[in-house]
């Protein structure tokens, strides 16, 4: 069995990332009297950051603009990044498939490849995938779709609905995480089946 992974919400759980990134990015701005609270859980229901500060803190729309900027510029500094833990069933995951001979692939939408690889060698899991493919985020549906077609999988593991959208233009089956970039509630709402954990994937 081939089966295609997302990286970001999928098997790395970057929500501590996300977080810190926008408070150094607000408190460079001199906007430190602003909490975050349910900034994930909002951006889980489909919205952005920029709509985050615009419409749950009172942001112009030119401040949420350039603190939307500045963060997605620093969201993959290296010292960030190093905040991210794998979710408690990615290894017990993937060494599962691995030992029922699955051939697995890495599929992530990164704007530094460079970083992304630095993340999985730290990471360890340099030996678990066959091949690693970074698309970027901006026509990250289209790279997505056009990898899945090059490798022909029988299974897109993700949690957004760029795994989502591009497993469906290719005619795979998809594996949807709603713990991720995206909630229940957003995927309920679209009609889709998704699930909490990697715990269905086990054999």
């Amino acid at each position: 069995m081939k089966i295609v992974f997302d990286f970001d919400g999928t098997l790395l759980d970057s929500s501590k990332r996300h977080i810190q990134v926008l408070q150094d990015c607000l408190n460079q701005k001199g906007y430190n009297r602003y909490s975050l609270k349910g900034y994930l859980e909002y951006k889980a229901d489909g919205y952005s950051t920029a709509a985050f500060l615009k419409e749950k803190l009172g942001f112009s729309n030119w401040q949420s603009e350039e603190v939307s900027r500045m963060w997605i510029s620093h969201i993959e500094d290296l010292d960030y990044l190093r905040t991210d833990q794998l979710y408690y069933d990615a290894i017990p995951t993937l060494y599962a498939c691995l030992e029922h001979a699955d051939i697995l692939y890495l599929c992530s939408a990164r704007q530094k490849e460079q970083h992304l690889m630095y993340q999985i060698n730290q990471l360890e899991l340099s030996n678990v995938f066959c091949e690693v493919f970074c698309a970027s985020p901006a026509t990250a549906v289209d790279e997505k779709e056009y990898f899945i077609n090059r490798v022909q999988p029988d299974l897109v593991v993700g949690d957004s609905e760029v795994d989502f959208s591009a497993a469906k233009r290719s005619g795979v089956r998809s594996y949807i995480l709603n713990r991720g970039f995206r909630s229940k509630a957003y995927w309920d709402k679209h009609k889709v089946k998704t699930y909490h954990s990697l715990d269905g994937l086990r054999y």
